[in-house]
């Protein structure tokens, strides 16, 4: 607290600063970055993982002047000092000049991104992996089981080995994405490659044997194809709502986009396997309403009779 009773304090787990002037009877805000800068502010810092950890306000200093004025500096994490001049003006001064044997670097803040480019920023690292699971999944899910309805059901744990190791990889991805890991970190990188082999090559290697070794089930299979790219392409909306719209708030659209995955990744599996199961029957199995198998018509007698003229 400076003379005059004029003090100030962070807010814990937001860029935020209160200020009193009243010995700190009461507080309002002296400063802030809110809270959906602040979420867009972590798409643009690499491998930063959590925001509310990393990138928040963790202490202050208060100087005062010999004019009478107050100079604040505010340790905001990774988003480097913000500073308030003895006018009441605030600025975000970054980490300020660095320094050291032979070299100096200035190194301002971050520029805090656009809603366009914090959303299509996240939407490659999250939404886009997980269109490519859902999407793998559904396809995995309906061709394996159309392979096992025709040629048996060893085929479902060679397709159930491969949904493991995609779902694995999904499963370690997600959380860490969530958290704010940019798509430039290693690790993402190489669960980004596992999701992709695990859920995708395999699928699309049973839709293609399908396709070509089974006459009969071009179609299913080409449908079965489609629904899966359709709820692929599902699991974006929340963040193609936010591109056009501006809502929802961006932690809000990045939470929703791994519910909505689930929920279509559930639904588009169950509807998979029922429409594999209702459109090909067993092996060895053969519908009553299925005609029998007739010849083709027999080749006309050839005749040696030459036609005749009047």
């Amino acid at each position: 607290m400076g003379r005059s009773g004029h003090g100030f304090r962070i807010v814990p787990r937001r860029l935020a600063v209160q200020e009193s002037r009243d010995g700190g009877t009461s507080w309002r805000v002296a400063w802030q970055i809110d809270e959906d800068a602040r979420q867009r502010l972590a798409t643009a810092i690499p491998g930063l993982r959590d925001a509310d950890e990393y990138l928040s306000s963790r202490a202050l200093l208060v100087r005062d002047q010999p004019d009478g004025g107050v100079v604040v500096l505010v340790a905001n994490g990774w988003d480097g000092v913000a500073r308030r001049d003895t006018a009441g003006r605030w600025e975000r001064i970054g980490f300020g000049t660095v320094a050291g044997d032979g070299f100096r670097h200035e190194q301002p803040a971050t520029p805090i991104p656009g809603v366009a480019e914090a959303t299509v920023t996240v939407g490659w690292r999250v939404a886009v992996p997980l269109s490519v699971a859902v999407g793998s999944l559904v396809m995995l899910a309906g061709c394996a089981t159309l392979l096992a309805r025709r040629y048996g059901w060893f085929v479902i744990p060679l397709a159930a080995v491969g949904g493991a190791l995609g779902l694995l990889a999904l499963a370690l991805y997600v959380p860490y994405e969530l958290r704010g890991a940019n798509s430039d970190d290693a690790v993402g990188s190489v669960l980004v490659v596992a999701l992709i082999v695990g859920m995708a090559a395999l699928p699309a290697g049973v839709a293609v044997l399908v396709a070509n070794v089974t006459e009969s089930l071009p179609a299913p299979t080409g449908r079965i194809c489609v629904a899966g790219i359709l709820a692929g392409a599902m699991v974006p909306l929340p963040l193609l709502l936010r591109l056009l719209t501006g809502w929802p708030p961006q932690r809000a659209a990045v939470v929703v986009v791994p519910i909505v995955a689930v929920v279509v990744m559930v639904v588009g599996v169950a509807w998979a396997i029922r429409y594999a199961v209702r459109r090909v029957p067993r092996r060895g199995f053969k519908s009553a309403s299925t005609p029998p198998w007739t010849p083709p018509d027999p080749p006309w007698p050839e005749t040696n009779d030459a036609p005749r003229t009047a």
